[in-house]
């Protein structure tokens, strides 16, 4: 997307309020967001806001995430409110709206959507929403993971993990870096926690040696490790990490981040696992 494009898909989104923006209350997080002139919440304690969102009816609230004309801003609005960083207590609150949330997703994008597809073919408003939805499941994901891995939630948590890989096969490098953002954090985590075993690297190696590569696979396979609830998705992701490897005669980054992203040894991780 073009910094044109996505100019023009903002404001699209700032003025696309066709809809009665008085029916949100007005002390409800997106009354908040839509009233403040920068649509933004940063000027707002965490505190004040999480108390709004959690003393005001939430199914009320996730209708407008599902109106067309108020569902960028909305989700614009929960993924800076996924982004707070907070004591443990606002766990459950935050399981219940990561759930909230991925049911309106699952709506307004099938699981069955080519969403790399969808994209290239949408208008500004349908771009903006991938963004915003890369911006909402990063966000959470690197602020609360943890409080999303029981058992019990272990079906949304997989399902956010299915979007984050389809939407890493968008080709535009601005969502793209936001995924990458999330995908090292989450690799880094399950390959220090490989490191952390008492068996350590002399146990893996000897895993090898008696039964090759599935020696040590079932070794760690048979651990309550984290990885293990990630397998399938390392499996797609790696896909999608070849695919997007610049290859040799590419490597001409002009902007020194990317030339960083480059750099970083993320196929290697990943064959760890």
């Amino acid at each position: 997307m073009s910094r044109s494009s996505r100019r023009s898909s903002k404001n699209l989104i700032d003025q696309g309020h066709t809809g009665d923006s008085s029916a949100i209350p007005e002390l409800d997080p997106i009354g908040l967001y839509l009233r403040n002139e920068d649509n933004r919440l940063a000027s707002y304690p965490s505190g004040f806001l999480l108390s709004r969102l959690w003393n005001t009816t939430l199914t009320n609230t996730f209708q407008f995430l599902e109106a067309t004309e108020f569902r960028n801003v909305t989700l614009k609005c929960l993924a800076e409110i996924a982004a707070l960083n907070v004591g443990p207590e606002y766990d459950p609150k935050f399981v219940i709206l990561f759930e909230l949330v991925m049911t309106s997703v699952n709506r307004m994008i099938p699981p069955s959507t080519n969403i790399a597809q969808a994209y290239g073919n949408a208008n500004d408003a349908g771009q903006e929403l991938v963004l915003n939805l890369a911006l909402f499941l990063c966000n959470f994901l690197s602020n609360h993971l943890r409080a999303v891995e029981s058992e019990a939630n272990r079906d949304v948590l997989l399902n956010a993990h299915l979007y984050m890989v389809k939407v890493s096969q968008v080709d535009e490098r601005e969502i793209f870096k936001i995924c990458l953002e999330y995908w090292l954090k989450l690799v880094s985590e399950l390959y220090e926690e490989i490191q952390s075993l008492p068996i350590g690297e002399s146990g893996l190696l000897m895993g090898l040696s008696l039964g090759g590569t599935n020696g040590a696979q079932n070794m760690l396979n048979g651990m309550a490790l984290r990885k293990n609830i990630y397998s399938d998705v390392l499996s797609n992701l790696r896909l999608v990490v070849i695919e997007r490897m610049v290859k040799p005669e590419e490597v001409r980054p002009t902007d020194s981040s990317l030339l960083i992203s480059c750099r970083l040894p993320l196929p290697s991780m990943f064959r760890r696992f």
